[in-house]
Order: structure tokens, then sequence, then C-alpha cells
């Protein structure tokens, strides 16, 4: 299931950055593999959409970055991307009120962009309500609440996250998929709290 991986950083003590090859025409380059990883489901990916799963630990309030490159020609390349049973673990000390997800692409004539009419049937409980910001690279899930120390599941029951590509020409396109989680507001209070802390000690 993990083959393909080429290691960037083996050094000790070093984060377990990798690039993995996912097929469809993509590698993405993971920053720590021992807090994010994302694997291509083989039963049921195709020669036109790419599906794969996604495993990430939160340990504070930091966003992860997946980035994406392509690495065949065009009409080799899979134009749809589907992300399938999520595992997204709360470890940030702190109950979480939404979770967003941003899409940035890095090359002119390339984007990539979330489709909300076939993500629609996505599971996201315990949040409620998906807001997509204008143009759908932007999608905020909140309505609810991911208590620390507990998974969010996003499509482990039922849907998925459909992601559309429109290739550059030249096909060389690369994208970035952002994710961060929101702390519930009390949390909130309480890391605005702690960052004037940490401030006056760096000042003494």
């Amino acid at each position: 299931m993990f083959s393909g991986v080429v290691i960037l950083a083996a050094t000790a003590g070093a984060n377990a950055q990798i690039t993995r090859n996912l097929g469809g025409g993509w590698q993405v380059f993971i920053p720590d593999v021992d807090i994010i990883d994302i694997i291509r489901d083989d039963l049921v990916s195709s020669p036109t959409v790419l599906v794969l799963e996604k495993f990430a630990t939160f340990k504070d309030f930091q966003a992860l970055d997946l980035v994406f490159t392509q690495t065949a020609p065009n009409a080799q390349t899979v134009t749809r991307i589907i992300l399938t049973d999520e595992y997204v673990f709360n470890l940030t000390g702190l109950d979480w009120s939404a979770f967003e997800i941003t899409l940035t692409s890095q090359v002119p004539g390339n984007t990539a962009v979330f489709n909300p009419a076939a993500s629609a049937s996505l599971s996201i409980l315990p949040f409620t309500t998906t807001t997509y910001a204008p143009g759908n690279q932007q999608v905020t899930y909140g309505g609810g609440t991911v208590p620390d120390g507990t998974f969010w599941t996003p499509g482990v029951a039922t849907g998925a996250i459909v992601i559309d590509l429109a290739l550059n020409p030249r096909g060389n396109s690369t994208f970035t998929l952002r994710e961060r989680p929101i702390p519930s507001p009390a949390g909130a209070s309480l890391l605005a709290v702690a960052g004037i802390v940490a401030a006056g000690r760096r000042r003494r």
C-alpha cells in the first residue's frame, strides 16, 4: 500500500518528510508522515478518478499542508480527486468548533476547486453545516463540536470531498490542500491568553 515513497529527510530527529507517488499523474509532498499521511485507494481509483484516504493528527492549531504536483502529461493526468475515509485526530488540548480546508493553485492556468454538488452526501458529524467560500476554493465545516481527544471522520459513513482540477496547458500543475481546526470560542480565549503570557515572558 505504501509503495512508491521517496524519503526526503531521514536524519535522526528530523520530520519524516516524504513525497508519495499517488498515480493518476500526481504526487504529493507530505511535511511529516508521523502526523499526516495520504494514500491511494487502489480498489476504487480509476484512470479518470483518483480516490485517496487521509489520516491526520493535530497537536496544535497550526495548518497542515499537502502539496500536490503533476507528474504526467495532461492527457494522462486525472482531473478529479476524491478524499474519502478520513481520520482526523484532535490532540490540541481544546475542543474544535469548526474545521477549514483551503485549495491554493500555484501555477497560472491551473485551478483546484471543491465540487459542492458531488460532495453533498459527505458525512461530517458531529458538524452539521458546510459553507463554501466564493469560487469554491475553501470549505468550512461547523455547527458542532469535536472534543479534544476524539476523532473526526468525514466520509467514513457516507460520501466524500470531491476536488475538480483544471490543468495548466504546459502540464506542470500544482496545488496545496491546507487544513486547520478552529477552536471553540472558549478555547480561542485560552489561546489568546496563552499568547499574551508567552509574549510577556519573551520581553522579560
